[in-house]
């Protein structure tokens, strides 16, 4: 039996955020390794496709906490609050334990305390990714952001770090896609906006 989860808008904008992080991703990789990953031709090129996806990433995320705080008035569903923590831990058992006993899966609301997690940290992390890859590209204009790093070495050291993060978080995030009633049942509710009913 199938269950309506997922709103369109919500389905839309994690489509474009999925692709903008991605995309953010490879051409990173590229503007940090031009010798070793020239995917995009140019380096110009890599830096110009880069910023596009950054832009577009900073407005899904605006788009989607508008939704969430003022559409559909659902941002306690997304939100990772204290009471949540002892169903994180309790959910971090199963993922690393119980899942491959058959154990029953631990119940929760619509997102799980992992999901809730990663929604409030990616956008506050998001926030230093920003600035220190805009003050990679414009120094002088963002050269506060330089001085608290204490140099531009020190910039692009944690422009990448940040980067290895969402790298990592992304991949568990797709490993997790796959642990619904079937290994694609939440990629295609995340497309049609129907799961499998619990």
């Amino acid at each position: 039996m199938k269950e309506y989860r997922h709103p369109l808008f919500p389905r839309l904008t994690h489509w474009l955020h999925a692709l903008c992080m991605v995309m953010l991703v490879l051409t990173g990789l590229h503007i940090h390794w031009p010798e070793w990953l020239p995917v995009f031709g140019s380096i110009s090129m890599a830096r110009y496709i880069h910023f596009i996806f950054a832009w577009l990433i900073i407005w899904c995320y605006v788009a989607r906490g508008y939704y969430y705080f003022s559409v559909s008035k659902k941002y306690r569903d997304i939100i990772f609050r204290f009471s949540d923590i002892p169903g994180f831990f309790k959910l971090l058992k199963y993922y690393l334990f119980g899942i491959f006993t058959h154990a029953p899966k631990p119940k929760f609301g619509k997102y799980n305390p992992g999901q809730k997690l990663a929604y409030s940290v990616w956008p506050i992390v998001f926030i230093p990714q920003f600035l220190t890859g805009f003050a990679l590209y414009e120094p002088e204009i963002f050269s506060f952001v330089v001085d608290w790093f204490s140099g531009l070495g020190y910039v692009r050291f944690w422009h990448f770090i940040l980067t290895i993060f969402y790298s990592i978080s992304l991949m568990a995030h797709l490993y997790l896609g796959t642990t619904g009633a079937t290994i694609f049942d939440y990629y295609i509710g995340m497309i049609t906006g129907y799961e499998e009913a619990k």
